[in-house]
């Protein structure tokens, strides 16, 4: 989550949230390890994906390689380092499902 979140950072996460949406940061389990990534897609949103150069668009683009539709109760993420993140566009099964959400980050508020 570079530069957002520095590498050892201490972070505060909550486990009572609201409804989240693109641009929440959230902790959630993938495979038995717990991961931090960004929302880019809620539910419903449609993603433009060029498996070539992992680059992603909520607009239709010609260069995708294929385009999917976030299911119900799921999100699509990113990470914010995207040229070093292991995250929604590289995985077989895209989508990180509510159920798997943990917390999400409580960001310092500026004044």
């Amino acid at each position: 989550m570079e530069p957002t979140i520095r590498e050892g950072s201490f972070i505060l996460a909550t486990r009572i949230y609201g409804q989240l949406d693109r641009g929440d940061v959230v902790a959630f389990d993938r495979d038995g390890t717990l991961l931090v990534k960004r929302i880019v897609a809620p539910e419903g949103d449609t993603i433009c994906l060029d498996d070539k150069t992992g680059a992603y668009s909520l607009m239709p683009v010609e260069t995708a390689s294929r385009t999917l539709v976030v299911p119900a109760g799921s999100f699509f993420v990113v990470g914010d380092n995207e040229e070093n993140s292991l995250d929604s566009r590289l995985w077989n099964d895209p989508f990180v499902h509510e159920v798997d959400v943990v917390a999400s980050w409580v960001r310092k508020q500026s004044r």
